[in-house]
């Protein structure tokens, strides 16, 4: 059965551009969710929390981390200790501090430091907004292209001399025939030197105008050439044509205009057409019929 390769590529971009968003949605989830909640915490200790002035106790460690004293509005003395950073080597015993504490709870308790109410949901934050650039970015790649679509290639490039090989009979990949094919699947098979064709079962013509019409056929020509680098025999198609054009190429030569910083890219010029107008890029051909 041969499918449409546009129908292949809007597949293809929209189921792939789903799953990606998904997965990449459900990595970054984890992160922001903590970031949210840590974010959520320290609004909530700066705007609802009790509120004490403490003292420094203490200073340990090299990366200072500061104990401080302070007293509860039910006259209990309380403790808590901040992080080590050096952003604390400012800091000296005796220097007052406001602390932050749950009234209910006032083990629950931090100092009124940007280190210790920002840092950690800045940390946290930041691969999941990383997560989410990457989704954005890839997605809308996989939306304009996809692995079926040819890149364009439509002026010079490096020569090939190529032979002419075969004409063959293949769908049409470049144009829309999604609405005019008619419905059900088809099988195209080569013997020898023909091709026959299979409709729903029923053998068709497939050189007959009428029915490439009704099915989207057209004549692809098939050549072959030594790749301009590596000198190893590389077969070419050329880009789709309404009429067979074996009996205009037979014995003389075709030119294969290779890209030479993309070498799976090259447009072939046929000796009957026109060289002013120039064609589309091709690419290494995804599968052989």
């Amino acid at each position: 059965m041969e499918r449409d390769v546009r129908k292949l590529n809007e597949g293809f971009k929209r189921t792939g551009s789903w799953v990606t968003a998904i997965v990449l949605t459900l990595a970054a989830l984890p992160f922001l969710w903590g970031a949210g909640y840590m974010t959520y915490r320290s609004l909530w200790f700066q705007h609802a929390a009790a509120r004490a002035e403490g003292t420094i106790v203490e200073i340990s460690g090299g990366a200072p981390a500061l104990t401080v004293e302070f007293r509860t509005t039910d006259g209990q003395t309380r403790r808590t200790e901040s992080g080590g950073s050096d952003l604390n080597k400012g800091y000296a015993k005796g220097d007052k501090l406001t602390v932050f504490y749950d009234a209910q709870q006032p083990a629950d308790a931090r100092l009124d430091l940007w280190v210790e109410n920002w840092l950690l949901p800045l940390i946290t934050a930041v691969p999941g907004a990383i997560i989410l650039l990457a989704m954005v970015l890839i997605v809308s790649t996989m939306r304009s292209r996809s692995p079926f679509e040819k890149p364009e290639f439509e002026t010079g490039g490096t020569l090939v001399p190529a032979e002419f090989v075969r004409v063959r009979i293949s769908p049409d990949f470049d144009r829309a025939w999604d609405t005019k094919r008619a419905p059900g699947d088809f099988t195209l098979t080569e013997r020898n030197g023909r091709w026959e064709l299979k409709h729903n079962g029923k053998e068709r013509d497939p050189y007959d105008p009428a029915v490439q019409r009704d099915l989207g056929l057209c004549y692809v020509v098939e050549a072959k050439g030594k790749d301009p680098k590596t000198g190893a025999e590389r077969f070419f198609e050329s880009e789709p044509l309404d009429s067979n054009p074996e009996r205009l190429i037979q014995g003389r030569p075709i030119s294969v205009y290779v890209d030479p910083k993309r070498p799976d890219v090259y447009r072939m010029e046929l000796p009957f057409q026109k060289k002013a107008a120039p064609t589309k890029g091709q690419a290494s051909p995804i599968t052989k019929l």
